[in-house]
């Protein structure tokens, strides 16, 4: 859902406490001129397998057996297909318990990662916002013939919102809860979790939208390709993630975010210095200095959009490449707009980019999302 660092926000007037991981890109959508639907080309050197896998493998493989599953959140069973206009149900945002429609006709998603997690379940928003720039959740709102506007948060945009009369708002929650309360005078608003294990997020997002049954569907379907992982996992194999910035320097991804929670449940561990919490949405700062503490059986960069993520930059650093992982060329390159995210598209992809490296091959770039994007929906209707 959210990837941005606190930039956008400052940029637009809303410094404060700001629950956001770097990633996203300039481009907005908008439903005028402006098109967020040209490629980024996410660099991505060739580099020979690494040890990660317990054999070679490929990155279509069929599906394995599922592990642990998570309920979602609580909420009230209110209504059928039925139900008498006005009915309500109660779900849980990061907020408090709130009374949204049991059949919503008109969300507006408030950021595109929050409209492409609604796409993910089968409902289509009215429209949303490009609050974070990212190109890849624009360009699926927008296949999706979703109006997608860019966003300044200010008057301007509340005003927007009203006229379009929305039944329901749901955005990715970045740690403003004035805004929440602004939103929920217009209509009722779910503001989703960001930092949390994937299944938790999966469960929220479905049951915001109304269909559990697909939530819990596609944990199963999600938890199987996961488990592959693992079967193929070498013992023992570690993974760094690490980025630099123009912003915010260069950092790694903290633990109790997506991206920690599926590379532990694949069967990689990662170095010490990586087991720690965010101290910016899933983003946890690091001293250039100290990235030997960063060492592992695989280095995976997170590029994309230059204007978040200086891959070269990073490679130009001593330190990175002082790292035996460089040396010895185990390392790829990942788009960070994914690996900071945590929808379930974003969830698929990161463990197709696993199954990718396990075979020796590049991460998907934004060239890969119209594949990819058909391959999750094959995955979570089957």
């Amino acid at each position: 859902m959210i990837c941005q660092l606190t930039r956008r926000f400052i940029t637009l007037g809303l410094a404060g406490s700001m629950a956001l991981s770097a990633c996203g890109s300039d481009g907005a959508g908008s439903t005028d001129s402006n098109s967020a639907s040209e490629t980024i080309d996410a660099a991505a050197d060739t580099t020979p397998p690494s040890p990660l896998a317990t054999e070679p493998t490929t990155s279509d493989s069929a599906s394995g057996s599922g592990s642990d599953s998570a309920s979602a959140p609580a909420t009230d069973d209110a209504g059928d297909d039925s139900a008498s206009e006005g009915a309500t149900r109660t779900v849980e945002s990061v907020y408090g318990s709130v009374e949204v429609p049991v059949d919503p006709q008109r969300i507006f998603t408030l950021d595109e990662y929050a409209g492409a997690a609604l796409l993910a379940n089968g409902v289509e928003p009215i429209g949303s916002f490009a609050t974070f720039r990212a190109r890849l959740p624009i360009q699926l709102l927008e296949d999706a013939d979703v109006d997608v506007t860019e966003s300044v948060f200010g008057d301007a945009n509340l005003e927007f919102i009203a006229e379009i009369d929305p039944d329901m708002i749901v955005y990715t929650d970045f740690g403003l809860p004035e805004l929440n309360d602004t939103l929920s005078e217009i209509a009722p608003t779910v503001a989703l979790p960001f930092v949390a294990p994937w299944r938790d997020i999966v469960a929220a997002i479905a049951t915001t939208a109304g269909v559990d049954d697909n939530g819990a569907g596609t944990i199963e379907q999600l938890e199987n390709r996961i488990a592959e992982r693992s079967a193929n996992a070498a013992p023992d194999a570690t993974i760094s993630l690490l980025a630099t910035g123009p912003q915010f320097g260069t950092f790694t991804v903290g633990i109790g975010g997506v991206a920690a929670s599926i590379l532990e449940a694949a069967g990689y561990g990662r170095p010490d210095a990586e087991l720690a919490p965010p101290d910016l949405g899933v983003s946890l700062s690091l001293s250039p200095e100290n990235l030997g503490d960063h060492d592992a059986d695989h280095v995976i960069q997170l590029g994309g959009d230059e204007s978040f993520y200086t891959v070269d930059e990073l490679q130009a650093l001593p330190t990175f490449q002082a790292l035996p992982a460089v040396q010895d060329g185990r390392t790829s390159v990942a788009l960070g707009e994914i690996w900071t995210s945590s929808d379930p598209f974003s969830v698929f992809w990161m463990i197709e980019d696993l199954a990718a490296i396990q075979a020796g091959e590049e991460p998907g770039t934004i060239d890969d999302v119209d594949t990819r994007w058909a391959a999750f929906t094959e995955l979570v209707s089957g």
